[in-house]
């Protein structure tokens, strides 16, 4: 009996220390997976105090209804005062609103004086959103923070918001810009933003806003839409190289192929010419309707435009086609460079120390 348990063991042994070694190897394998979903999201907490008639009105407004609030953040012994309004365009018709709150002057939360909370009320994941900008933090670009923000309002809960950092002077320094350049935003009304000669010279105010300096002029404007439309396909690549910031323009178009982001080319982004490079930078802004979404015309709205499903089918010159993107495009050199970028988001090839970000086992863990 006991050389049978003797020889048993023996035999066992082997193969007690392989499963043990099979064991820790598959732990080794997926303790970074273990470690990042040990992890939760960070979620601040908003706690507002308002009248209580406000409070209800708030998210009953008329979609074109503009009046802003009185409100108090409450935190700890800090009282900062300030006002409550409903932002946005399409996001007005949802029971769920996005909502602004510009503080008194000399009063700020978290480092903000305006704390900009958007619903993701299309999203019922609430997770396309931050992802978007995960993606953004992940290629290092000049881009707003995004944290979770849980709002409270009289003590009671509010919803669950992405607080996007303000685009200010003071977030253009932290990257490295400076403070005195000249600041661009598309009007987004008017969907024209596309930097093409037609729609920049001649009344440059109908499609852009100039956020600084705050004067009337739009030369700089206007001199690069000239360049653009001046500069031939296949010299494309060395008119950017001059005058833009290469890695962030190309960045922001992978992203946008990554997260079928198409409305991103006439009217979603900020431009910023920096003094201090001498060089044009494309800043990423609006990811709420990102990641496949997905448009049934049947459906009313806003429901035909609900992100209840995946849909990617879209190559590298979705959304709109710009006179900028499809010059980029058409030139070997970019579009070679734009498709190596994806390629290593994928985690198919290497480039330029980029690391994979979107595969099935790197988005497991992330979500």
């Amino acid at each position: 009996m006991g050389n049978t348990v003797t020889g048993i063991a023996r035999i066992h042994r082997p193969i007690a220390v392989l499963s043990l070694f099979s064991a820790l190897s598959c732990l080794l394998m997926l303790w970074p997976a273990m470690t990042f979903a040990s992890r939760s999201a960070a979620i601040d907490v908003l706690s507002l105090k308002m009248d209580k008639l406000d409070a209800e009105v708030l998210f009953r407004k008329d979609r074109y209804d503009t009046s802003s609030f009185p409100i108090t953040i409450i935190e700890g012994d800090k009282r900062l005062t300030g006002r409550i309004a409903v932002k946005g365009s399409f996001t007005r018709r949802f029971p769920k609103k996005s909502l602004l709150i510009k503080l008194d002057k000399g009063l700020s939360w978290k480092g903000q004086r305006r704390i900009a909370l958007n619903s993701m009320a299309s999203d019922p994941s609430l997770m396309r959103e931050w992802l978007a900008w995960d993606l953004i933090r992940h290629l290092h670009m000049a881009a707003p923070e995004a944290r979770y923000t849980r709002l409270l309002i009289n003590k009671t809960r509010s919803g669950l918001f992405l607080n996007i950092e303000w685009i200010d002077p003071g977030l253009l320094s932290r990257f490295g810009l400076g403070k005195d350049g000249e600041f661009y935003h598309p009007v987004d009304a008017t969907f024209c933003g596309d930097l093409s000669l037609a729609n920049t010279v001649g009344n440059p105010g109908r499609c852009w806003d100039k956020l600084s300096p705050r004067d009337p002029s739009f030369d700089s404007l206007i001199a690069l839409a000239r360049e653009i439309d001046d500069t031939p396909a296949t010299d494309f690549h060395q008119f950017i190289q001059r005058r833009f910031d290469v890695d962030a323009l190309l960045n922001w178009m992978a992203v946008n192929t990554i997260t079928s982001n198409g409305d991103s080319y006439n009217k979603n982004y900020f431009l910023y010419l920096s003094n201090k490079t001498g060089k044009w930078v494309v800043i990423p802004w609006d990811y709420d309707l990102s990641f496949g979404r997905n448009w049934d015309p049947v459906l009313p709205y806003p429901e035909n435009i609900l992100n209840n499903n995946f849909q990617y089918y879209y190559p590298e010159s979705l959304g709109m086609p710009t006179a900028f993107k499809k010059k980029i495009l058409a030139n070997t050199h970019l579009k070679q460079q734009l498709l190596r970028r994806i390629a290593a988001l994928l985690g198919k090839k290497s480039y330029q120390g980029i690391q994979p970000w979107f595969t099935p086992a790197i988005m497991t863990r992330r979500i």
